[in-house]
């Protein structure tokens, strides 16, 4: 049986690194609740939400930096445009 053809990921696309957000966002909150034992009063489970939002925070905010220029909107601006 053949498979359909797939194309290829497409790593600009922000879908992309959504699903990979909150596949590390589930994946830190399981790890947190195994590590703990799913006891709340633990220390450790203080961070199962601070490091997903400071993560997505990080991410939104380099997504606004680098992703213009992986569009190619930042074209190089000649002397005398503003």
């Amino acid at each position: 049986m053949n498979a359909p053809d797939r194309q290829p990921l497409d790593w600009r696309s922000a879908k992309v690194w959504q699903a990979v957000g909150y596949a590390l966002t589930a994946a830190w909150m399981l790890f947190v609740i195994v590590r703990t034992d799913g006891d709340p009063a633990h220390p450790f489970f203080n961070t199962i939400f601070l490091v997903p939002i400071g993560g997505w925070i990080v991410g939104i905010a380099l997504a606004r930096v680098i992703g213009p220029r992986l569009k190619g909107n930042d074209a190089p601006r000649g002397r005398g445009e503003d």
